[in-house]
């Protein structure tokens, strides 16, 4: 498992949305199925770490912008 850094276009991201998220994960795969977008939105993906022996897959820190 990895920890990846998923990121969305900044030009597509308006007040009240996701921005980013850490999520702790096995593939790219399932980095989509637990952030809310998915590729149509237009994020990259990229591994940031190795995580913890006892860390749950999931997100593991969200950005959201508040309007």
């Amino acid at each position: 498992m990895k920890l990846w850094l998923a990121e969305r276009n900044e030009d597509k991201v308006g007040y009240d949305q996701y921005d980013s998220w850490v999520v702790a994960a096995e593939n790219e795969m399932q980095v989509n199925a637990f952030t809310k977008y998915g590729h149509e939105a237009g994020y990259k993906v990229r591994v940031i770490g190795t995580p913890l022996p006892d860390q749950a897959r999931g997100i593991v820190l969200a950005s959201f912008n508040a309007g």
